[in-house]
């Protein structure tokens, strides 16, 4: 029995293979391209959540809007008085009087046509609903027919420093 040399056990192997595996070269352009990857889906993520709160600014507005317009539909006798009409888009929530247990202690139509638009201003005014929102209504003569009650509808508000709105025509009999 020959002794083996432990050394050339090594020279054993078919000559032109090396030992293969990760580089620290191919670790870090996999740490790139997976950093790139996340960086992405962070954008994505932030521009979600901008468009989503634009979308639920523009949702605010179309309930408010359906809000006032009920409300006139609900009180025929202050919409025909024009009590709904001429509402200033900067006029606030203070130039309504509220009536303390209105609407259900409400003692004529020109009182509870007051509260709606108390409460209507109110709603435009809290950020959590509309940033910096204002509304206005109109009443719009119609030439075709003298007794109709047309209300434009308005709201305006903030959206990403651009000054967006909304616009509704009503017709009540």
């Amino acid at each position: 029995m020959t002794n083996v040399d432990i050394d050339n056990c090594n020279n054993l192997r078919a000559p032109g293979l090396r030992e293969r595996g990760f580089s620290l070269i191919e670790v870090l352009i996999a740490l790139l391209v997976l950093s790139i990857g996340l960086l992405g889906l962070a954008g994505l993520q932030t521009y979600s959540l901008r468009f989503n709160h634009q979308s639920y600014e523009r949702t605010q507005a179309t309930l408010l809007i359906s809000e006032i317009s009920e409300r006139i539909m609900a009180n025929p006798i202050a919409a025909k008085a024009g009590l709904y009409s001429n509402v200033n888009l900067a006029s606030t929530a203070s130039t309504y009087a509220s009536y303390g247990g209105c609407p259900a202690s409400c003692g004529t139509s020109s009182d509870l046509a007051t509260y709606d638009l108390f409460l209507w201003k109110t709603a435009l005014a809290d950020t959590r609903t509309l940033s910096q929102g204002q509304g206005s209504i109109t009443r719009v003569p119609d030439a075709a027919d003298v007794d109709a009650l047309i209300y434009d509808i308005f709201i305006q508000w903030v959206e990403n420093d651009l000054i967006m709105s909304q616009r509704t025509m009503i017709r009540t009999l």
